[in-house]
C-alpha cells in the first residue's frame, strides 16, 4: 500500500510538471515586439513597404551580424501585421498570394532568431516575399 501511495505521488508531481512546463512553453511564443496594427489597405501597404525597405537596406550586407539578424527579426512583426489587414482588405482573389507571402515572411522571422540563424534562407525568403509582394499589389490594381 506504502508503494502505491509513494507512486501516485510520484505521477501527480510529474503529470503537474508537465502542465507547468507546457504553459512556460505557451508563454515563449508571446510576440516580444509590439506591431503597429494598421487601420486599413492603405496602411498596411505602407507598413509593409517602410518595414521591407528596411529589411532590405540591411540584407546589403554581405555577412549578417547577430545585431543586423535582431533588427530583421523585429522588423519582421510589422510585415506580419500588414498581411493580416492584407487578408482582409484584398480581394479573395490574392488570397492564395497572400498565403504564400506570409509563409515567406515566417521563414525570414523564425530564421533570423538568435538561436536559428539561417541567413541563406532569410535572404532567399525576403526576396521571395518581394517578389509575392509586387505581384499582389500588381493584381490589386
Amino acid at each position: 500500500m506504502r508503494i502505491f501511495i509513494t507512486l501516485t505521488l510520484v505521477l501527480l508531481s510529474l503529470f503537474s510538471f508537465g502542465i507547468s512546463y507546457a504553459a512556460d512553453a505557451k508563454d515563449e511564443r508571446i510576440p516580444h515586439y509590439e506591431a503597429e496594427e494598421p487601420s486599413n489597405k492603405e496602411e498596411a501597404i505602407e507598413l509593409y513597404k517602410n518595414n521591407s525597405a528596411k529589411i532590405k537596406e540591411i540584407l546589403i550586407s554581405k555577412k549578417l551580424s547577430n545585431e543586423a539578424t535582431e533588427m530583421i527579426h523585429e522588423l519582421t512583426y510589422p510585415l506580419e501585421a500588414a498581411i493580416k489587414k492584407f487578408k482582409q482588405t484584398f480581394p479573395k482573389t490574392t488570397l492564395e498570394l497572400i498565403n504564400e507571402l506570409e509563409r515567406e515572411v515566417n521563414k525570414v522571422h523564425y530564421f533570423s532568431e538568435s538561436d536559428e540563424i539561417k541567413e541563406s534562407i532569410i535572404r532567399k525568403s525576403f526576396t521571395k516575399s518581394e517578389e509575392l509582394f509586387k505581384e499582389i499589389n500588381n493584381n490589386n490594381i
